[in-house]
């Protein structure tokens, strides 16, 4: 391990936004999207480049560098991070990678996406690494075969690094594969956990079964532990008067009404008489007492949770759907009903399946509603 920390002491972070995702598509590149009850996409791309002891990660993003910058600092305090726009590519990259080379003489890159869960075992690939500075990293899904990660000679990347990245869709899905393809560079598939999504179907699916399955991710961050040294883990709780049945959770939640067949995220109260079934409660999310949740995805909430954001006796989803999205018919057609981000739903609204309420719509515009039939959406001025 030692021959290929000297060689390979530098990752770089790549990503791709669907644009399937409505609401969750406010964040850069789908980096900072919740997945499974814990964590973010980035951090199991992360995880797998802090195993081999790489602590220097660029990330190259179109937008919201501070957010992404914020979130990584916090969240992993040990690694060192440098993210980029696309913008900075000519002066500012150029300008780093010149000094880094300088000060750490790195012989080879790893490149990996962060767009998506993709979490490897880097043991399956050592013998590649040890006798190859090239070595494209694939991984399997299901029948198919995703190109997650690249090591690539830094004399390679140097020389090619600005048409790899400045073209218009150089961040594509399969930039890894196109590389591998055009410098001929052999491949090897890893062990690992990789779960790829394209759509909010997908999204919502892979939760699903993660239900039955969560002792995978489990087993995984055992070898792999996906979170930051010195982060702080909270303590959950179940209430005595509470009912739950099929879910996963993560860590500062409180639980007092009935859940079932759902995925909880980090930091969401759910008073007493709630009920949520078959749905994603995304993280900070305050639930009302008497809320009923049915088919949903309720996106992030940011704001103050001391209050519920999902007031006492809202209906959001139902059990079946008499209709798709007016707007959204590509998307939002499998009966699953999304609220966006930061979103108060006002007691006693009632939302069909198959619904949409835009990210940081606001509370006066929903209270003046009593009923959001099957398949409509209430949008932000500047969507409509």
């Amino acid at each position: 391990m030692a021959l290929i920390k000297s060689r390979l002491n530098i990752g770089l972070i790549i990503g791709e936004n669907s644009h399937n995702f409505l609401s969750f598509d406010e964040y850069a590149e789908h980096f900072l999207l919740p997945f499974s009850p814990r964590f973010c996409n980035i951090d199991f791309s992360i995880s797998s480049l802090n195993s081999i002891g790489i602590k220097h990660i660029v990330i190259f993003v179109r937008r919201d560098k501070d957010i992404v910058l914020d979130y990584l600092v916090r969240g992993w305090p040990d690694m060192r991070f440098y993210v980029f726009d696309y913008i900075d590519i000519k002066e500012k990259f150029t300008e780093f990678l010149s000094d880094f080379s300088k000060d750490y003489v790195p012989e080879r890159v790893i490149i990996m996406k962060g767009n998506y869960p993709i979490w490897f075992h880097i043991d399956s690939i050592k013998p590649h690494l040890l006798k190859s500075l090239n070595v494209g990293i694939k991984t399997r899904y299901g029948n198919k075969i995703l190109y997650c990660g690249l090591v690539l000679d830094m004399k390679i990347f140097l020389r090619k690094y600005e048409s790899f990245f400045m073209e218009e869709s150089s961040l594509d899905v399969d930039l890894i594969e196109k590389i591998v393809k055009e410098f001929s560079i052999p491949s090897v598939e890893a062990n690992g956990y990789v779960m790829p999504f394209n759509s909010l179907r997908e999204y919502y699916d892979v939760h699903m079964g993660m239900i039955k399955d969560y002792l995978t991710l489990d087993k995984f961050n055992a070898y792999i532990p996906i979170r930051g040294n010195t982060s702080i883990v909270n303590s959950s709780m179940i209430g005595k008067g509470a009912h739950v049945k099929n879910i996963i959770f993560g860590e500062n939640v409180e639980i007092n009404g009935v859940v079932e067949n759902s995925v909880i995220f980090s930091n969401v109260k759910i008073r007493r008489h709630a009920i949520i079934k078959n749905s994603l409660i995304l993280p900070g999310n305050h639930i009302g007492s008497n809320a009923v949740i049915i088919n949903s995805i309720i996106d992030e909430y940011s704001g103050d949770s001391s209050q519920p954001n999902i007031e006492s006796h809202a209906v959001i989803g139902s059990e079946s759907a008499s209709r798709v999205n007016d707007n959204f018919s590509e998307i939002l057609n499998f009966g699953v009903t999304l609220i966006g981000k930061d979103v108060r739903i006002p007691s006693g609204l009632k939302v069909g399946a198959n619904c949409f309420i835009d990210s940081f719509v606001s509370y006066p515009l929903l209270k003046s509603r009593k009923v959001l039939r099957d398949g409509s959406s209430i949008l932000n001025k500047g969507n409509n």
